[in-house]
């Protein structure tokens, strides 16, 4: 293997750090999942709008980071009075990033904030209108008697006194609202569902017009920059010297189903170190016994 000088080794590590700036510094949205049956639709929608999310679970809830640009919470078979999901602390998200909570994420928020979360008397599931909407950027270009699809045994039947009502079904009074002084939505009802006839609307209003990312993100793109990454390693690993072994290992999984695609890369410095051991054989040239009785007759 070649040699290669301290300059041109940083540069490649240059080539390197900039692949993997472009590639895990896109913008992307957080989507917390509460075992709803529709959280891989939600992701999917959000390909289709150019944008890329990743799905977490709520029982292991991922840190912030500078290039996270919106949290959406989603719906969830269970109901925010049984207990049986974990009470999730918000407080790293809240009012510091975009939420939009669908669903069983819309009734925490209320329920955590000292709203009223009750079971409806009779379960809401299927087509809705909506029949009121207020001026709000999330309903922008969504028509008064949209269609949405509702989807839940609980209803949200009071609100905090800082929570907005901006839009109501003739049965929900709540089926969406604002959490005032930040950016903080909430809907009762599924737009990822092609039932809701405005639902990619809405989804699009909160990407770009609340959350304000560029929606340039591509399947392709990923492909690329990950592909760009793993070329750099490789031609580090052919130009490391004979002292010292760079074995990199990079371990992917591209899972292009209806969730999102994780990479991650691994690299192991191995030093090897030879030792050479001597054996010296000294050989004296002293007479056997035989041959001196040989010489004393």
């Amino acid at each position: 293997m070649n040699k290669f000088t301290r300059i041109e080794e940083n540069a490649y590590y240059k080539c390197i750090e900039k692949a993997i700036f472009a590639r895990f510094m896109e913008e992307k949205v957080f989507i917390i999942d509460f075992g709803s049956q529709y959280t891989q639709l939600i992701a999917r929608r959000l390909r289709e709008l150019n944008v890329y999310s990743e799905i977490y679970p709520c029982t292991h809830l991922p840190q912030n980071t500078d290039n996270v640009k919106a949290i959406i919470l989603s719906g969830s078979p269970y109901s925010v009075n049984d207990g049986i999901l974990p009470n999730i602390d918000l407080s790293q998200w809240r009012g510091k990033l975009p939420i939009l909570g669908v669903c069983y994420g819309a009734q925490m928020l209320a329920h955590q904030n000292g709203g009223y979360v009750v079971p409806s008397t009779i379960r809401e599931y299927g087509r809705a209108l909506l029949t009121s909407i207020n001026d709000d950027v999330l309903f922008k270009n969504i028509q008064l008697h949209s269609q949405v699809w509702m989807s839940h045994g609980d209803t949200i039947q009071n609100i905090p006194s800082n929570f907005k009502t901006i839009a109501s079904t003739e049965s929900v009074k709540v089926a969406a609202f604002k959490i005032e002084g930040e950016p903080t939505y909430a809907i009762q009802f599924h737009p990822e569902v092609t039932h809701s006839t405005d639902g990619k609307t809405l989804l699009e209003n909160f990407i770009k017009n609340v959350a304000g990312l560029k929606q340039n993100w591509t399947p392709k793109h990923f492909i690329e920059t990950t592909t760009t990454t793993q070329t750099l390693l490789t031609a580090l690993t052919t130009l490391a010297t004979p002292a010292t072994t760079m074995r990199t290992t990079t371990k992917m999984t591209s899972t292009f189903t209806t969730s999102t695609f994780t990479t991650t890369t691994t690299t192991t410095t191995t030093t090897t170190t030879t030792t050479t051991t001597t054996t010296t054989t000294t050989t004296t040239n002293q007479p056997t016994n035989q041959q001196q009785q040989q010489k004393q007759q």
